[in-house]
């Protein structure tokens, strides 16, 4: 299907630019940016073609330059990419290059109902409705693939949590001899520290009583010595049959006349580290909460701008898992978000009040919410075209 729906537009469009004369008006534009743009430069056109879904016309014009004491003239080239919207409206972008640089693979925005899966293979950015963009990435389990997109977008939140109570627990150790502390999840605050402090046997009684058998389940451990520090063993080892990872309890003496103490607790991986320590808590929270069991696709009502986008089924974005740690049996409220709406396939339904009404079907995917990138220049050509417009 061509892009050009309107003949007679696109007809009177080819005619003016071959006159350089503009035989349309306002009216059978986009915007009155597009038109003031396109009028603007029309009579500089040099030459034009048509290439799949645009119309590229080369303009050209002349800048005075300085060169020492003689004043001489540059050529500037630039483009005019031409092309109509699903409103078979003109619209008019403003270039250094003689291609479009849109951020999409396919336009679908002139059509009222499309299933997306026969077009592309496994990823895909598709134009479906102004300068909304779905990026569309194929997945085989949709649970599965929630599952990692709720991992990688809550990172920090799932590290932050997993070291504030490796250090809370750090704090109940020296509390079971009255040493009092700070906890964050950067570190264990002692205020007032001994300046012949032997870190070695404050770290090593540490790493000898610290459990931290409920975060991992099913993982051996044992004592490394420091690689860095002599006689210091400040390094437990999680190990088992498929996996490898190391936690180790750095102290820091601050303070030069009256020292404190910072204790922290940090993962360091190894190379034969495959599942870093967050994803293993993670998988231990999945795993406590029954997430999987309860978990269900629903209807979200999104807005972006004007437009109004409904997802007639995918996974909540967010979910609100309480979890308690089994040996500490401190609960913790956990927010964990994703940044891609995941479906085991589902209709999109569009709505826009200048754009109208659409429905995109989806296999069961990945998707996420873009924006049209417009080519350099276009903005501020527009913007000085607007303001002179109203203001001048």
């Amino acid at each position: 299907m061509s892009f050009f729906n309107s003949a007679n537009t696109k007809a009177l469009l080819i005619e003016s630019l071959r006159k350089r004369r503009l035989l349309l008006g306002p009216d059978n534009f986009n915007s009155i940016s597009d038109y003031k743009l396109l009028k603007m430069y029309l009579k500089k056109i040099r030459e034009f073609n048509e290439k799949g879904d645009y119309i590229y016309a080369l303009v050209t014009f002349k800048v005075p330059t300085r060169r020492y004491r003689d004043i001489k003239t540059d050529i500037i080239y630039r483009y005019l990419i031409i092309g109509f919207d699903e409103n078979d409206k003109i619209i008019v972008f403003y270039s250094d290059f003689p291609h479009e640089h849109f951020g999409f693979s396919y336009d679908i925005a002139r059509y009222k109902y499309v299933d997306v899966e026969p077009i592309f293979e496994k990823d895909a950015f598709f134009r479906v409705q102004g300068d909304i963009i779905f990026q569309v990435e194929k997945v085989e389990n949709p649970l599965n693939a929630y599952l990692d997109s709720l991992f990688h977008a809550s990172f920090n939140v799932i590290s932050n949590l997993l070291l504030l109570e490796i250090h809370r627990r750090i704090a109940d150790l020296l509390s079971d001899l009255s040493i009092s502390s700070i906890v964050n999840a950067d570190a264990v605050f002692i205020n007032g520290c001994p300046r012949n402090l032997k870190e070695n046997k404050l770290v090593s009684y540490i790493v000898r009583n610290l459990v931290l058998s409920d975060i991992f389940p099913g993982y051996d451990t044992h004592i490394r010595e420091s690689l860095f520090i002599k006689n210091l063993e400040n390094t437990i080892v999680f190990d088992n049959i498929d996996n490898i990872f190391t936690l180790e309890v750095v102290p820091s003496i601050i303070g030069r006349y009256n020292p404190d103490l910072l204790i922290r607790a940090r993962f360091v991986g190894t190379l034969l580290t495959k599942k870093v320590p967050e994803e293993v808590f993670f998988e231990n929270i999945i795993s406590n909460s029954k997430l999987t069991e309860n978990i269900n696709e629903i209807e979200v009502n999104e807005r972006v701008g004007r437009h109004t986008i409904i997802f007639k089924n995918v996974f909540p974005r967010q979910v609100s898992i309480d979890f308690e740690f089994p040996i500490s049996q401190r609960r913790y409220n956990i927010m964990l978000s994703t940044l891609a709406y995941v479906t085991s396939g589902t209709e999109i339904h569009l709505s826009h009040p200048q754009h109208g009404t659409k429905v995109v079907k989806v296999p069961a995917a990945r998707i996420w919410l873009r924006h049209v990138e417009q080519p350099y220049r276009t903005v501020e050509a527009k913007n000085k075209l607007l303001l002179r417009h109203y203001f001048t």
